[in-house]
């Protein structure tokens, strides 16, 4: 099974690692045409969206990769249940839209842009869990982010012609959201056929769990960013997003690690977990020994020393990311083969690092700044990593207890 996985891992990973190169180049454009404010708003405004869109789906696409990558979706009446999931999920993105566009005192122009990114995205992931669901990891992975090379070819053609502005660059991030949709409905569709059967209730059920992990997840991931927006500037969240943009590479590492783990650790094989945690503790050294090297001069050449400030952050950085790459194995439990009861804990063990964050960033946020807002997100990383592994330590060492009680009956 490990063979398997790593082969899949490897295969997603060069998928998003392409993809990558995109988005590094677009941060690129971005950061050297822009100001350090307007780079900060554009970077707040996809964070808002980012978070409404977790929160607005309702982790209906977790539970569904969960439930299809067990039963074959040809069977039910998923294309139905799909559009009404995303219908509701608008609805609610667009009364939280307006909420955080008056705390963030965001014009009319970027509340309706948001908007419609946040629908879009809902779209797009809802789509896409199918094809997840189905093992299509590569063609999953590259049509779920083939919205950052369509950005990039607009960006590129505006920056020619001189005409790269703020509103330019977020209606070419909308348009090409909206490709990238189009996309992914005609192929899932056409891969996937759909049946007559109802889906039943308990997959709504386990969706609200997901929900619940996804938002506290969205928190770890993104409060940093909201705290910094508002209680520092928009110019020092530019420092933080444009550092944060060339440590792609473990961002890419836990993507590739979750895609894969969640479907094909879902089912009854005992867990080589030893090996595993093994292969993220090396995988997790090598990139941030390779960061240590050479983000400082990374930083310094792609920005012309204009974000050198970000390099005292690469330690802590990389520490988040081996932390999330630690993270990631009992998550992928959690979201494929876990137990309701299991699931639960996992959920609080979420709610409980999520909590320690919002708490953390900002009191350091108020004490330290950005370098604050670092350090408190790799605390937060840690207690997740490990309240996760307690909430699934039964399916976690499922593996180990399995190969000892085999021992013991030889």
């Amino acid at each position: 099974m490990i063979y398997s996985i790593k082969k899949s891992i490897i295969k997603v990973f060069f998928v998003m690692s392409g993809i990558a190169l995109f988005h590094l180049a677009n941060t690129f454009i971005l950061a050297r045409s822009l100001s350090m404010g307007q780079m900060g708003l554009f970077r707040i405004v996809l964070t808002v969206g980012e978070f409404i869109f977790v929160v607005s789906l309702l982790g209906i696409d977790a539970s569904f990769i969960r439930f299809f990558s067990r039963y074959s979706p040809s069977l039910y009446r998923w294309k139905r249940y799909v559009c009404m999931a995303i219908g509701l999920s608008a609805l609610l993105a667009c009364g939280l839209v307006l909420i955080a566009g008056k705390f963030y005192e965001f014009t009319p122009l970027v509340v309706s842009a948001v908007v419609i990114a946040v629908v879009l995205s809902i779209t797009n992931r809802a789509f896409n869990s199918f094809l997840r669901a189905q093992k299509y990891f590569g063609q999953a992975t590259f049509l779920e982010r083939s919205s950052v090379l369509v950005f990039f070819g607009l960006l590129i053609i505006l920056f020619a012609v001189k005409k790269l502005t703020f509103n330019s660059a977020l209606f070419s991030y909308l348009f090409a959201a909206a490709v990238a949709v189009f996309w992914i409905i005609r192929i899932s569709t056409r891969k996937i056929k759909s049946g007559k059967k109802a889906l039943p209730s308990s997959i709504f059920k386990e969706g609200l769990i997901f929900f619940g992990i996804l938002v506290t997840i969205t928190i770890m991931l993104n409060a940093n960013q909201l705290f910094i927006a508002k209680m520092v500037s928009y110019e020092s969240l530019a420092v933080y997003t444009v550092t944060l943009s060339i440590m792609r590479v473990f961002e890419l590492a836990v993507n590739a690690l979750y895609y894969v783990f969640v479907p094909s650790l879902n089912n009854d094989k005992p867990i080589e977990t030893g090996k595993i945690f093994a292969f993220l503790v090396t995988i997790g050294l090598l990139i941030g020994s390779f960061y240590f090297v050479a983000g400082k001069s990374m930083i310094h050449f792609l920005f012309q020393g204009k974000y050198d400030q970000g390099a005292e952050l690469i330690p802590f950085f990389v520490g988040i990311g081996i932390c999330r790459m630690l993270y990631i194995f009992p998550a992928s439990i959690a979201g494929g083969r876990a137990s309701k009861k299991s699931l639960r804990r996992f959920f609080y063990a979420n709610c409980l690092a999520a909590i320690f964050g919002i708490i953390l960033n900002y009191f350091f946020i108020l004490r330290m700044g950005i370098k604050g807002a670092a350090l408190a997100t790799m605390y937060t990383w840690m207690l997740a990593a490990i309240f996760s592994c307690l909430a699934v330590k039964k399916e976690l060492f499922s593996g180990v207890v399995g190969r000892l009680k085999t021992e013991h009956d030889k």
